[in-house]
């Protein structure tokens, strides 16, 4: 799964907006592709460049779970450390 992901990367960072729009499922664009375009330009900046997740981004996104997953809110404590792990992505880039 991890090499698959990481190859997903590769390809995403390559391929023009157009390229992933006609790659993905039409259901996945709801019908409107300019609309889906215009996500995909916002959003793009935000996907790993090669795999890792930074304690700041899963910091990030711990912040924004907090305000809608009502499980995570309720936490009384979280090691956002303990959330995630690269080991995987580490080895994967090891035998490329």
């Amino acid at each position: 799964l991890t090499n698959a992901m990481l190859k997903a990367l590769v390809w995403l960072r390559k391929a023009t907006p157009q390229q992933i729009v006609d790659t993905v499922p039409p259901e996945y664009t709801m019908g409107d592709k300019s609309l889906y375009l215009a996500a995909l330009a916002r959003s793009r900046q935000s996907l790993s460049v090669d795999g890792m997740i930074s304690s700041q981004g899963a910091e990030s996104l711990y912040q924004v779970l907090r305000k809608f997953d009502p499980n995570v809110k309720a936490a009384s404590v979280i090691n956002i450390a303990d959330t995630f792990d690269n080991s995987f992505v580490k080895r994967s880039m090891v035998k490329r």
